[in-house]
């Protein structure tokens, strides 16, 4: 059970504060059961829906809290749109980021294409304030200026620190500030004068400003040291990520402005970065491949004939998606470099076992690879068969979440059953082509 511990201070002015601690236990049995229950509930779309719809109403009270209660089920990853401006006070970055939830995303909704569910913003135009407008020019006649208001507006309204009372026994904060009656009202704005520089008069606030009752926004957020408007949205079921960011570009063309630029960060900003470095990714790790089967053969051209294999098995796997409609997400770039290097073990058994035989049986580059066909056949197809085995239950999508792991296990099985249909045919040619023209080069 949990410890709640409650600490009073014996002293008069301290009777408000006090403190909790909660004892370390183990409940590790209890989160797997939560974790459980919960993945499985918001797996049916009308209660993951209605969840969101909860979070949402709730979103302020557990933003601005500190609770040390967790529940990691409502936190949903969620893909992001930053929409950041160089002006505090930005009204085109207040106008844009409701023209992109109210407008253009209902927009897309309306028209049978709800490609965004769950849209919010941090953006919470509801905070009362009172605008001032200060008349400079008057000001600078009357000898004030902007910062002369700062400072008293500044420690009337926010209270500071303007010294420190020290006893045997405890400290006091002196906080310079108005009466907390006069801060709830405008009135108290006709109580503020500031002694001129000029004429060493008083000046009223009334005299050089005007206000006027507004809303503003709860907090103003940064992001890269600009102020940001955060939207976040999730994806409808079957919407790839990809096609939803080309329409969230689409959307930040027709509806930019010069003071206001938009970037995409979380699950979205994820995977255009895994997008911009797969190719490089690919060609690193083919290198490497390369390399290594070059030491280990003593030879410049055999390990092409190895590598030949991946062109299929890469193919096999993305045409598995396409026929199943599944997205090219970030699990199925996983399963296209797990197939690299399941694929080409087909390539290095048939490859290493028609060198050995030219080696130890000088036999012709023809016999070799004939028998090694021959040979080879059942521990390829037995290690095939182990791993689209080993997929099925991804591909399956067995368990809460497993929708999003799904492509993993298709790129795999696909790959796999067209690179073996193809392997077996593709692989014995190339190695006698590149086997004769190695021949040839010896030759000469």
């Amino acid at each position: 059970t949990n410890l709640n511990v409650l600490f009073i201070q014996p002293y008069k002015e301290a009777q408000r504060n006090f403190s909790i601690c909660f004892s370390g236990t183990d409940i590790s049995k209890l989160k797997k059961t939560k974790h459980f229950i919960a993945g499985t509930l918001l797996s049916i779309p009308i209660i993951n829906t209605i969840a969101l719809l909860i979070l949402k109403a709730l979103h302020s009270f557990f933003y601005q809290s500190s609770s040390p209660f967790d529940i990691p089920f409502l936190h949903p990853h969620r893909a992001q749109l930053y929409l950041e401006s160089p002006d505090v006070h930005s009204k085109q970055l207040k106008k844009l980021a409701k023209n992109y939830i109210n407008n253009i995303f209902n927009e897309y909704r309306t028209k049978n294409d709800p490609t965004f569910q769950g849209i919010s913003t941090d953006l919470e135009i509801k905070t009362p304030q009172y605008d001032l407008h200060l008349d400079r020019n008057l000001a600078s006649t009357l000898g004030v200026d902007a910062l002369d208001f700062e400072t008293p507006l500044y420690l009337g309204y926010t209270g500071n620190r303007v010294s420190r009372i020290q006893t045997p026994i405890d400290q006091y904060d002196v906080v310079l500030e108005l009466n907390r009656d006069l801060q709830k009202s405008a009135t108290s704005l006709d109580y503020i004068y500031v002694r001129s520089k000029t004429t060493d008069k008083l000046i009223p606030l009334n005299a050089v400003a005007t206000w006027k009752e507004g809303v503003g926004a709860a907090s103003i957020n940064h992001f890269a040291q600009f102020p940001a408007v955060t939207i976040t949205f999730n994806l409808a079921p079957g919407i790839a990520l990809s096609d939803a960011l080309t329409k969230l570009r689409e959307l930040a063309t027709t509806s930019s402005s010069a003071k206001v630029s938009g970037d995409v960060k979380g699950a979205a900003q994820t995977f255009e970065e895994a997008i911009n470095s797969f190719s490089w990714l690919i060609i690193v790790t083919i290198f490497a491949i390369y390399i290594v089967l070059g030491i280990l053969y003593e030879s410049y051209i055999h390990p092409l004939t190895i590598l030949s294999t991946l062109p299929p098995a890469i193919l096999g796997g993305l045409l598995t998606l396409y026929i199943t409609g599944k997205p090219l997400s970030l699990y199925a770039f996983l399963g296209i470099i797990l197939l690299i290097g399941i694929v080409k073990k087909n390539g290095i058994m048939i490859v290493d076992f028609a060198l050995n035989n030219i080696r130890i049986k000088g036999e012709s580059a023809e016999q070799s690879i004939i028998e090694a066909c021959l040979v080879r056949f059942r521990p390829i197809m037995m290690t095939t068969v182990a791993a689209i085995m080993g997929a099925l239950p991804i591909a399956l999508g067995i368990g809460a979440g497993a929708e999003s792991r799904q492509p993993l296990g298709y790129v795999i099985i696909g790959g796999m059953l067209v690179s073996q249909m193809i392997t077996l045919f593709l692989t014995p040619v190339i190695y006698l082509y590149l086997e004769n023209l190695r021949e040839r080069f010896i030759k000469k």
